[in-house]
């Protein structure tokens, strides 16, 4: 279970989106807002298991975070990076705090909005990577596969302006 933010969230209305942290954002998302470590980030929507309210919300990983995913993936012969059947290690946790029992419950993933990588040696600009940039019709529940998802593609939304 996240932290609450309400103090902040009364006074400033609701976010654009969350960080990884379950912190309110209320830029604009890009990936600089992120962590400065960060070599992949990507903004997730989500909602609460128990009553379906969305979230914007990041995954985000550094380099070492990365080695150690792929090892793992390695090791048990599968990719990292979400793909149209599984969200993989983006899967966010518990949704952002906002008053019911799903607070305390894993969410359902819906699309990877915006996927952002840095160049492999992890400095550099960041490049858009569409490819992994999938949406889920009916949600990929946290804890079991779901119907077969189709890729956003050339849809796509931001946070300030969803599709």
């Amino acid at each position: 279970m996240l932290r609450t933010y309400a103090d902040i969230i009364d006074k400033l209305g609701q976010p654009q989106w969350w960080d990884d942290n379950g912190c309110p954002r209320y830029c604009e998302f890009t990936p600089d807002a992120c962590g400065v470590y960060d070599n992949v980030v990507a903004l997730i929507e989500i909602a609460c298991q128990d009553c379906d309210r969305r979230f914007r919300v990041v995954v985000s990983y550094d380099r070492l975070q990365l080695h150690r995913l792929a090892e793992q993936g390695k090791a048990h012969g599968h990719p990292v990076f979400p793909d149209a059947e599984d969200i993989r290690a983006f899967h966010f946790g518990d949704p952002p705090p906002h008053g019911c029992i799903g607070d305390t419950m894993n969410c359902d993933t819906y699309r990877v909005l915006e996927f952002w990588q840095k160049p492999e040696k992890g400095w550099g600009d960041w490049e858009r990577a569409p490819e992994y940039e999938v949406s889920y019709a009916h949600g990929q529940p946290w804890n079991r596969q779901h119907e077969q998802p189709t890729t956003v593609g050339a849809v796509r939304g931001s946070a300030k302006n969803p599709s």
